[in-house]
């Protein structure tokens, strides 16, 4: 934020004029990330629990991916949280299933060729300790540099191929430290990769702030070019074939921009503009309070020699004014402090809208007038973040067929991927429920339909079982009872049974 400077922090008339004095208030302004702890809040509401994923029998290179989805010991349920954040964010997941091929590697990673120069194949022993098999690879839409989409016989679209930015080697064969890109290409029937390096490592960020600082010099400080010229152009170091017949990238695109569907708007942009908001008032409550905590010198009745004196008077604790003039006079002049508060109330309230606006994605809304038809219609929708969720389901059952398209299996018929999104309430509930209470409170409804009112609210598991929780409470109470000589006051607890 302070990289972007007057672009997203314009600077008043005084600091024009003395370009200083606005760079100092940009180092003062400190940024409260209220996107960010909206996002983390609603990126960890489906993942309360572990993904679920059912159908017997796996085939055992499909089973390992809910325990190690990358080859890297990450668990599904975590690669699903960071694709679900790149959903979130920016509007779109890309995944990629990726199987290693089948050449024999040495130790250092290269590929063992016979004498003709044909590449060995290992053993399925070599391939089991070396860990071949397919594989998910998350993919931030900030890293897909290209694509050509292309239509097969019958008129479907699909992707002819793609080019996504991979990271590069940070050290050399002598340990020096050096700077490389890479790009892989994938086709439908093959890929290639391609790798340029650097002279010297590239300045990804910078911790120089300007006050004249815009928007173009801080995209070329803060994002990695991949722009090749002559002296350092893009090589191809390696490549391969496979036989899927289509490019392996799945995606999900929740709110998409034109036809293209790997072009997205980010959800919460509006979320975003408000974080600047927020960055703004800052700045101007900062800057206030610095300018006004101070009470300000004033001086009446001093002559010419005691006006020179205070012209480079500074004035703190332990400061004294000496002066032979009867009339001189010396006070603390502050201010009213209106200002102040005005903007302090103006940013307590950008950040209740920027909770709201963070809460949004997560209420459900009815749309029928009836009551009960509202109830029912809520029950039947589902959130934005659900919905987000949902694709992001589809998203890991798609990974799911790919990897078994790779191994040449067939998914279980009863295969799917499961979750959580029993999360937030709708508009309405939190009202239902203290109405419902009430009603049980005094008697206008039995346990059991306040009961059946939980399930369908979903306030109680689906798999609640009235009789088993009517044996459970009777148990309480004679417990209770025994605590207590003459059982407890059940009056209290709304009735004969307690709710």
């Amino acid at each position: 934020m302070r990289s972007m400077g007057q672009i997203l922090l314009p600077a008043d008339f005084r600091e024009r004029q003395n370009p200083a004095d606005y760079q100092a208030r940009l180092l003062r302004t400190t940024l409260t990330s209220l996107y960010d702890d909206a996002l983390g809040h609603l990126v960890s509401r489906p993942f309360q629990r572990a993904v679920s994923v059912t159908g017997e029998p796996m085939p055992p290179t499909l089973e390992r991916l809910e325990v190690d989805c990358d080859r890297m010991n990450t668990s599904l349920t975590e690669f699903a949280r960071l694709t679900f954040d790149d959903l979130v964010d920016t509007g779109l997941a890309i995944t990629m299933v990726d199987r290693p091929d089948n050449r024999r590697r040495d130790e250092q990673g290269r590929v063992v060729v016979a004498e003709d120069g044909t590449p060995i194949r290992a053993s399925l022993a070599e391939q089991i300790a070396q860990d071949v098999r397919p594989y998910f690879v998350r993919i931030h839409p900030d890293r897909l540099i290209s694509w050509k989409w292309t239509s097969d016989a019958t008129g479907k679209r699909m992707l002819d191929w793609v080019q996504i930015l991979e990271d590069g080697d940070n050290y050399d064969a002598h340990g020096n430290e050096i700077d490389t890109q890479r790009i892989r290409v994938w086709y439908r029937d093959g890929w290639e990769l391609y790798q340029r390096t650097l002279p010297q490592k590239t300045q990804r960020s910078s911790n120089t702030v300007q006050a004249n600082a815009d928007l173009i010099s801080t995209a070329n400080q803060q994002a990695l070019t991949t722009q090749a010229d002559d002296d350092n152009a893009f090589v191809l170091i390696d490549q391969g074939t496979h036989n899927l017949g289509e490019v392996p990238l799945r995606f999900r695109n929740v709110c998409p921009v034109g036809a293209d569907p790997l072009w997205a708007r980010p959800p919460l942009r509006d979320l975003a503009w408000k974080n600047v908001e927020d960055w703004q008032m800052a700045s101007a409550e900062s800057n206030n309070l610095h300018w006004h905590s101070y009470p300000a010198l004033v001086i009446s009745g001093a002559d010419s020699y005691d006006k020179e004196a205070a012209s480079s008077f500074a004035y703190g604790a332990g400061a004294l004014m000496v002066s032979s003039n009867p009339d001189f006079e010396a006070s603390l002049m502050e201010t009213s402090g209106a200002a102040a508060k005005a903007l302090a109330d103006r940013r307590a309230t950008i950040k209740a809208e920027a909770e709201a606006m963070g809460n949004a994605p997560l209420v459900r809304v009815g749309g029928p007038e009836t009551a009960t038809g509202e109830m029912r219609d809520e029950q039947a929708s589902q959130s934005q973040a659900q919905a987000w969720v949902e694709a992001l389901e589809w998203l890991l059952y798609a990974d799911y067929q790919l990897a078994a398209k790779w191994d040449g299996v067939e998914l279980p018929e009863d295969f799917d991927v499961a979750i959580f999104r029993d999360f937030g309430l709708p508009a309405r509930q939190a009202t239902t429920l203290q109405a419902l209470s009430l009603m049980r409170q005094r008697g206008d409804i039995s346990r059991e339909t306040m009961w059946r009112m939980a399930q369908e609210f979903r306030w109680l598991p689906a798999d609640f079982d009235p009789v088993l929780e009517a044996e459970r409470v009777e148990a309480e109470r004679d417990a209770m009872g025994g605590i207590f000589p003459g059982g407890p006051d059940l009056a209290a607890f709304g009735g004969d049974a307690g709710v």
